[in-house]
């Protein structure tokens, strides 16, 4: 009997261990994440923002918005490729620019998904703002802040810096810049 159980014991682990595995490789493979509502889903390398009237794309490495689409009428307000969405900068002495676009070397090194009854949120962390014309570090940290509602025609943005560690001072910021 107690050889039983013991097996049973093991093979039950074995199973936990072997879906947790599995689960966690799917995450990280692109498989799709959703908060509650399913407003907000990380789908093969994309964050989606979605209601009945409008789907967002956002690459999830660099952050860029890559579309906007609006679901009654079928418009893309959105070129793919093109544009600092969802901003940029100008930074320090020089006015040197800073974007979030297609090729931005800044990266998304953390991101939050959450949602209430009427809104779902996106939080994505930049640990360092990177300049546009070297990729070079500018010590600036920024999180771009995304909601979309329940029954909107829009997303909202914002942006936090923290110059904690930067080597000059933010001049300007421009939202949805292009594109």
């Amino acid at each position: 009997m107690c050889d039983r159980i013991s097996t049973y014991k093991r093979i039950c682990l074995f199973l936990i261990i072997a879906l947790i595995l599995c689960t966690l490789t799917a995450c990280k493979g692109g498989a799709m994440m959703t908060d509650k509502t399913g407003r907000i889903r990380l789908e093969s390398g994309l964050f989606i923002l979605e209601n009945s009237k409008i789907r967002v794309s956002i690459d999830r490495s660099a952050g860029f918005i890559g579309s906007i689409e609006n679901l009654i009428t079928g418009m893309d307000f959105k070129k793919e490729e093109t544009g600092a969405w969802p901003f940029s900068i100008r930074f320090g002495e020089n006015d040197q620019k800073c974007s979030i676009t297609k090729n931005t070397t800044s990266e998304v090194k953390q991101y939050k998904m959450w949602a209430d009854e009427t809104t779902s949120y996106l939080d994505l962390y930049y640990d360092d703002i990177k300049l546009d014309w070297n990729g070079g570090s500018t010590g600036i940290k920024a999180v771009s802040h995304f909601e979309i509602g329940a029954d909107k025609e829009y997303i909202m943005t914002s942006v936090t810096f923290d110059l904690g560690s930067a080597s000059g001072d933010i001049s300007s910021v421009t939202f949805f810049e292009g594109g």
